[in-house]
């Protein structure tokens, strides 16, 4: 799990962090965006970190992609995104995103394309940010499932 702080180092990420290596940064001088691209060492999961050059932490945001290929037309990948919404093994009650829009802080969607699955979700408040990251990271990576999910 990545460590947030509040403080401008969060957005100078060193070379390594939490089991991450930089691969490549990018400049977006018209959108006035930094990119970095860091590769999880053992697992070999890529994170892209965007974030906005002139240091304005006015919103947080994060969106998490996944490549979830469709082998076949029975819906398989649009299942299991709307099943992993249901709980994870650290947060285990149903609707869990629905609960954290209604603080009224957070907004979260998610959607499937044909060979890819969408989380994203943001804040203006950096403490609900990282409860959020919290809770969507371990519904898309430790996700509840259950045989009575897919009767």
């Amino acid at each position: 799990m990545l460590k947030l702080n509040k403080s401008k180092s969060i957005y100078k990420l060193q070379k390594y962090f939490s089991g991450f290596k930089l691969l490549s940064q990018e400049q977006f001088p018209d959108l006035c965006l930094k990119g970095k691209l860091f590769k999880h060492e053992i697992k070999g999961t890529k994170v892209f970190f965007l974030f906005d050059d002139k240091n304005d932490y006015s919103d947080f945001s994060c969106g998490i992609a996944l490549k979830t290929p469709c082998f076949n037309d029975k819906g398989i990948p649009n299942v299991l995104q709307r099943l992993i919404i249901n709980g994870s093994t650290k947060y285990p009650l149903r609707e869990s995103f629905q609960k954290l829009e209604k603080r009224g802080i957070s907004s979260f969607t998610n959607f499937v394309g044909t060979d890819y699955s969408v989380y994203s979700f943001e804040s203006s408040s950096f403490l609900d940010f990282k409860n959020s990251l919290n809770v969507v990271n371990d519904h898309i990576f430790n996700p509840r499932l259950s045989e009575a999910d897919f009767c």
